[in-house]
């Protein structure tokens, strides 16, 4: 009887690209219970819709791997101190962010039923909302309709209701007594009905106390527009004037859109909270935006270097080498496009000694050193 689509086996994809990783050459070949479970969390029947998102817990893991509680803690830590998951015992789910990319998803996929299922049972706890927040950010470098779709799952952006205006407070609310005539209006709020009508007086909390000795009215009118200028927006007012020019600036912009390359490049990298986005990464980054770069250039570079064996074997893979100019960054597009085929073997790479120009030549694309040798042979 040939099986119909519900009785269909789901099959998970692993890149051969995947051997050559950091997820995977980070775990020593003698640590064979953190190779056994990386696999098996990356393609076993635990991995669901939601690729890199498993919800499960340490007894779940230890009962499919036949191991101990303790045994299955002792590998979870090795694996999560490596950079390779994210584990939260409490909340049942683990995170592997690099495994997104090995079953990119399309808009039908992420608005479909079997994600929004995930979603309606979204747990709650810190790497949860983490782990949004970055499939927030992977949907927006892939497109609209990708952003669109995972918006509208349960939880996100376009299902939370705008909060409810909060009740007057009592300080503005005059008491009344029944049968009291209402009070009357404000000076201020009264225009002259008449012909002739003089104006009407200035409302008293525009004008200020003076003295003997004071600089005169001026002063305090000076002194209330700049109050004017500088009061906080609401969450309902639009932003206007020069904080509208702040907000809208080129550099404001450059500036937030330079931190999502920064979050992007901890994330290939593996880089931990500790990792800062100091004035030197952030220079080079806003440098390469304000050439015409888009985040998803700078992303795609991030990516060629992290996909590069040898840049992550000699730790060649610093943010501001990326975007250092140019040529660095197309180089590391390059990759991405078209990964280098590393040399099998313990001599597959030159060691980092000798002259500026072997250094010269690994960072032009010849890490072997291979040119200049051969030009001197017969």
């Amino acid at each position: 009887m040939a099986k119909g689509p519900r009785d269909r086996p789901i099959y998970r994809t692993l890149p051969g690209s995947f051997w050559d990783s950091r997820q995977w050459t980070s775990v020593t070949p003698e640590a064979t219970d953190a190779r056994l479970l990386l696999v098996w969390l990356a393609v076993g029947p635990v991995q669901r819709a939601v690729p890199g998102v498993l919800r499960i817990g340490e007894g779940g893991i230890a009962d499919n791997m036949g191991w101990t509680i303790e045994r299955t803690r002792t590998v979870m830590q090795q694996l999560e101190d490596l950079g390779v998951l994210q584990f939260d015992q409490a909340a049942q789910l683990v995170w592997m962010p690099w495994r997104i990319e090995h079953e990119p998803p399309n808009a039908a996929t992420v608005g479909g039923s079997t994600w929004r299922s995930v979603f309606e049972r979204w747990p709650q706890g810190e790497l949860a909302a983490k782990v949004r927040s970055e499939l927030r950010v992977w949907m927006a470098h892939a497109g609209f309709e990708l952003t669109e779709a995972f918006d509208a799952l349960p939880g996100g952006p376009g299902v939370i209701a705008k909060p409810a205006a909060p009740p007057p407070s009592p300080s503005t609310v005059a008491p009344t007594v029944l049968g009291d005539p209402p009070p009357p209006p404000s000076p201020s709020t009264v225009a002259p009905t008449v012909l002739g009508d003089p104006p009407p007086p200035p409302s008293p909390s525009t004008v200020a106390p003076t003295v003997l000795g004071d600089q005169g009215s001026s002063d305090a009118v000076m002194q209330g527009s700049t109050e004017e200028e500088t009061k906080p927006l609401s969450a309902d007012e639009p932003p206007t004037g020069q904080m509208l020019s702040l907000l809208t600036s080129p550099e404001a912009k450059a500036t937030d859109l330079a931190l999502e390359v920064f979050e992007h490049w901890k994330r290939a990298i593996h880089k931990t909270a500790a990792a800062k986005f100091d004035k030197k990464r952030r220079g080079f980054v806003e440098k390469q935006l304000k050439t015409g770069r888009t985040v998803a250039d700078l992303c795609k570079a991030i990516d060629g270097c992290a996909g590069d064996a040898w840049h992550m074997e000699n730790k060649q893979h610093e943010l501001s080498l990326i975007c250092r100019d140019a040529e660095h960054v197309e180089k590391f597009i390059g990759y991405a496009d078209a990964p280098r085929r590393a040399q099998s073997g313990p001599g597959r790479f030159k060691p980092l000694t000798g002259t500026k120009e072997r250094f010269k030549d690994m960072d032009d694309g010849d890490p072997l050193g291979l040119a200049k040798e051969g030009s001197g042979r017969g």
